[in-house]
């Protein structure tokens, strides 16, 4: 799970750093999750969700919002990796490998 501040551009900048590590660090079949934290504040530097959600599906990673705060989404985010839900299926829950390398598409 990478959490960065959605009212932070350059936190959110910074993820693509982070996943490429872990892609080189941990076994082929991670399950990556983007966190976007801190939903509950309003700005006018928010980072665009569905701009969030597209760099999600782009390089095969679970996304979700939430607030520390509020507590929104905080359970959901952790079942969902544990899960290893797919964003884009329906919700449908998945045991498949959800990270590869290379062109290959989700869940192979």
């Amino acid at each position: 799970m990478i959490v960065y501040d959605v009212t932070d551009p350059n936190s959110f900048e910074n993820l693509k750093i982070h996943i490429e590590s872990i892609r080189q660090n941990a076994n082929q079949d991670v399950v990556i999750m983007l966190v976007g934290n801190k939903t509950d504040l309003e700005t006018v530097n928010r980072v665009d969700q569905e701009k969030a959600m597209n760099f999600a599906k782009d390089v095969k990673c679970l996304y979700e919002e939430t607030s520390a705060l509020t507590n929104q989404n905080v359970n959901k985010s952790f079942e969902q990796l544990i899960e290893g839900k797919r964003m884009g299926e329906g919700g449908e829950s998945t045991r498949k490998k959800i990270i590869s390398r290379g062109p290959q598409s989700y869940g192979q």
